[in-house]
């Protein structure tokens, strides 16, 4: 099992990053939120390092999409994203002095924090799927191009697997990630109430859940449903021990 698990995980690692130029997903995703606080106050907020301080409010707010940070730095990504300037071809980049961007960022945020939070409200909103089957790249469907060349040929299982996929997606509210989140709450508040058998897990592994999802609402450089993940599935996992009944009282 020890060699079958490095096996995998090498093959993983070397798929997923031959040719990937290293990069601090933690930058991107300040950059962001300096590019929405920036749209929103109307000036530039952004250091010149990140190829962006030097550029008129105009052209970031063309580049500039609430819920995903991809659209700052790809664009060939705008028209998927539905950015306001789909021709442009200006990319931000990160910085070289994380420090620095760090202390921009915690400017910008303290002196507009309501810009900031409107911000982060777009990848929120996206996260948490207000809206009923809109959900953010609810599943990865293919294979993206690749360097390999390796394709993607549909099958006729693939085809009904997908088609009850986005049934789901677009007519259910099994994507609406909120209701997961709230039912982590509520079974963390129930078993302060009544005496679940086993209470102490619930607990322990709906406040995981909600833990992680807080962190998303201020890290997450975009609304993909696949950060919703780990709280759905705490949130299956306490529905599975609640199942399990009360504690008897001791005779």
């Amino acid at each position: 099992m020890l060699l079958l698990t490095v096996l995998l995980y090498a093959t993983t690692e070397f798929v997923n990053n031959a040719g990937v130029e290293d990069g601090e997903l933690w930058q991107l995703t300040l950059i962001h939120d300096l590019a929405g606080i920036s749209v929103d106050q109307g000036v530039n907020l952004l250091p010149a390092e990140t190829t962006g301080g030097t550029i008129g409010i105009d052209e970031l707010r063309g580049i500039y999409v609430g819920e995903h940070v991809a659209s700052l730095f790809t664009p060939a990504t705008r028209p998927i994203l539905g950015a306001a300037d789909q021709t442009s071809k200006l990319a931000l980049t990160q910085m070289e002095d994380g420090k620095k961007l760090f202390h921009a960022w915690l400017a910008a945020v303290l002196h507009h924090p309501i810009s900031y939070l409107r911000h982060r409200s777009f990848v929120a909103a996206s996260l948490l799927v207000l809206k009923k089957g809109q959900p953010w790249d609810a599943f990865h469907i293919g294979i993206d191009a690749n360097e390999f060349h390796i394709t993607f040929q549909e099958s006729a299982l693939n085809k009904v697997v997908t088609d009850w996929l986005w049934l789901a997606v677009r007519n259910t509210w099994f994507y609406s990630a909120w209701i997961y989140h709230v039912s982590l709450v509520a079974f963390l508040s129930l078993c302060f109430l009544a005496p679940f058998r086993y209470g102490r897990f619930i607990q322990l592994t709906a406040a995981s859940g909600i833990l992680y999802a807080l962190s998303n609402l201020v890290l997450a450089g975009s609304g993909d449903f696949r950060y919703d993940m780990w709280a759905i599935g705490c949130c299956c996992l306490c529905f599975a021990m609640a199942v399990g009944g009360f504690a008897h009282a001791a005779s």
